[in-house]
């Protein structure tokens, strides 16, 4: 489990980076917002991800596939309405902070995805 918060972090932090390079200078400077993003979204994915892989091993009878579908639901609600709420807080809501939010959301849902099918891989 450890192995993969580590995958988390270090994709989370070189999204941050990429988009801060190639991303932010579209909008002309750095975007507040995108710290706060990247926080917010690597915090959900990491502790989805946990409570996902807890949840299966404490009740052995919940197959683990359900248990990540029901955490995928919760992850695409909770993070449509920060985004919604950042958005409408900041003056930010261009082009590429919208980029950044919804390339950062799906590459760490696809990561999420392998991990998850790696784990039922081995069972």
């Amino acid at each position: 489990m450890i192995k993969d918060i580590f995958i988390f972090i270090s994709i989370s932090l070189l999204l941050f980076v990429l988009g801060e390079v190639f991303i932010s200078p579209m909008a002309f400077g750095t975007n507040p917002a995108s710290y706060y993003l990247f926080g917010f979204l690597l915090f959900l994915f990491i502790k989805c991800h946990v409570i996902t892989l807890g949840i299966s091993k404490w009740k052995k009878d919940v197959p683990l596939g359900f248990v990540f579908l029901g955490f995928l639901v919760y992850q695409l609600i909770f993070s449509s309405c920060y985004f919604i709420l950042l958005s409408k807080k900041t003056t930010f809501y261009d082009k590429p902070f919208i980029l950044q939010f919804m390339a950062a959301y799906f590459i760490l849902l696809f990561v999420n995805v392998w991990l998850i099918k790696n784990r039922l891989n081995q069972v």
